[in-house]
């Protein structure tokens, strides 16, 4: 929350937090990207028509981002009609997109996106999934039909951010917990048929918080109050800039008032056909700031290199060097770009 004075008692123990530009402003750094081509499924969840809607006033000022907007229905009959202006619009302007939507309207974008030769790793289509539930959809190349394999190979021009990363639900002291409530959801209420599983995430931002009220309070007033409870002001400075030892293992409250969470960002690798992590975000030690970080096996489209915030010979693929020129006339037969980016793989 960039804005503390005008909510002082702010915080928050959910991965999910309501605006996420900092993530995405941290990742654009790290990568120098400054030229940014948003594209908004209006078809998908509501979670991402607000992170859409929210996204241009929550990217920190700092941000030096260029950011184009447009918006597209995947479940339109005239799809391809709506998306194929949009793509070359989007080539003309940056090689980054980043869409908010489901993964059934990124699979009708890459394959849009295939036809005109842009899955071929000069262009990047950074997705989204908060985490890994069926209102997001499955971010899958598999669909059993006819275009599986064209999308399988375009799914490795795509950046999929993580917001949550699951594994950090996994250690012991989480696991333990969860067989206590599992007990008790069958011994105490015989709970046997849940028509959902709960979200875990959820459940531990649940209990997490009700675990730093009470540290909150104790810090508080350690002796209890005998007049007035302290202000929600005062609780929440109890708790920033803090790190707590508790049942859910340790966790760090940061200043602004959001816990610290690891998030990924993961390439396809297309030998095997999944997803790996190519990226995580970390804060910083003392300013904590929002840093991405290659991991060191991480390698996106087959090589090392992500594409840079613009191409050598420039957008339309004329920049006047006698080397663009060499190479315009050679590659006559593209229509999108005369200069081929990628120079790694």
């Amino acid at each position: 929350m960039r804005y503390r004075q005008e909510y002082p008692s702010y915080v928050t123990t959910s991965p999910l937090t309501p605006v996420n530009g900092v993530i995405y402003c941290a990742l654009f750094a790290t990568m120098q990207w400054t030229k940014l081509y948003l594209l908004h499924d209006t078809s998908g969840a509501p979670y991402y028509t607000f992170q859409a809607s929210v996204l241009p006033l929550s990217i920190p000022a700092n941000c030096k981002v260029q950011l184009t907007r447009q918006q597209f229905a995947s479940n339109y009959p005239n799809v391809s009609q709506q998306l194929q202006p949009i793509l070359r619009d989007f080539n003309s302007k940056s090689r980054v997109l980043l869409y908010f939507g489901n993964a059934t309207g990124l699979r009708i974008l890459l394959i849009e996106a295939e036809k005109l030769n842009m899955t071929s790793g000069e262009h990047l289509f950074v997705a989204v999934t908060p985490l890994d539930y069926t209102a997001y959809g499955n971010f899958t190349w598999q669909n059993m039909d006819n275009d599986d394999e064209t999308v399988r190979r375009a799914y490795r021009a795509v950046l999929l951010i993580r917001l949550v990363d699951i594994t950090a639900y996994s250690t012991p002291p989480i696991r333990r917990l969860v067989q206590e409530w599992r007990a008790l959801a069958l011994n105490r209420y015989n709970n046997t048929e849940l028509r959902h599983n709960l979200i875990l995430p959820a459940m531990m931002a649940a209990y997490t918080a009700v675990e730093l009220l009470a540290e909150a309070i104790q810090s508080a007033s350690p002796g209890g109050w005998t007049k007035t409870p302290p202000s929600g002001k005062f609780l929440a400075e109890q708790l920033l800039n803090h790190t707590f030892n508790l049942q859910v293992g340790p966790v760090r409250m940061l200043g602004q008032g959001q816990l610290s969470h690891r998030h990924l960002a993961t390439c396809f690798d297309f030998q095997t056909g999944c997803f790996r992590t190519c990226l995580i975000s970390r804060n910083t030690p003392v300013t904590e700031h929002l840093i991405w970080e290659r991991v060191q096996d991480g390698r996106w489209f087959d090589g090392d290199s992500f594409p840079p915030n613009e191409p050598v010979c420039g957008f339309d693929g004329h920049r006047n060097s006698n080397e663009c020129t060499r190479q315009s006339k050679a590659l006559t037969g593209s229509k999108l770009c005369a200069c081929p980016m990628k120079t790694t793989h």
